[in-house]
């Protein structure tokens, strides 16, 4: 299954099944807490909430039930988590992109591909896309929910490197 995303950055974007065009999940990013919908008998539903906080622990809940413990390294750039059906799961950053593996068997389960703007024509754009395998269908209501967080840590991170370059910069 694969979705294709309408705006370059996975929290401003709708995700459409290229398989029957259906623009199953809309994600809405707040400032304190992202919120994603899926598309359930003709109209979207909450499905997920992100709570996002500084002095502790961040809450990713899917149908509300939260996904815990969540296992951030920010040093190997992955989110490592374990799904509903009991089995630990890896999202790793891997060059703009990310891939989701079943981390007892290895086997890659998703993988985002970041795509990229055209810098002189908007014909050269290539809109991100996520492919789950048949493996992941299972949990891909949390396969979303995870990769929306990932996405938001790996922003997060990418803007405090970005801030500390320019701050030392201006020192030196």
């Amino acid at each position: 299954m694969e979705f294709r995303f309408d705006h370059h950055n996975p929290l401003k974007s709708t995700y459409t099944s290229t398989h029957d065009g259906v623009p199953l999940y809309k994600v809405d990013k707040h400032s304190s807490h992202i919120e994603i919908y899926k598309f359930v008998n003709g109209q979207y539903v909450l499905m997920t909430q992100i709570e996002l906080h500084t002095f502790h622990s961040d809450k990713v809940s899917v149908w509300g039930r939260e996904i815990k413990p969540i296992d951030i390294s920010s040093w190997s750039g992955s989110i490592q988590f374990p799904g509903f059906d009991g089995f630990p799961y890896k999202w790793k950053q891997d060059g703009s992109n990310f891939r989701l593996r079943n981390d007892d068997s290895k086997l890659e389960v998703a993988w985002f591909d970041h795509g990229h703007e055209g810098f002189f024509s908007s014909s050269h754009d290539k809109l991100p896309i996520l492919r789950i395998h048949h493996d992941g269908l299972r949990i891909l209501d949390e396969i979303v929910a995870t990769f929306v967080y990932m996405s938001k840590k790996t922003m997060d991170d990418n803007n405090a490197a970005t801030t500390g370059a320019i701050a030392g910069a201006a020192a030196a």
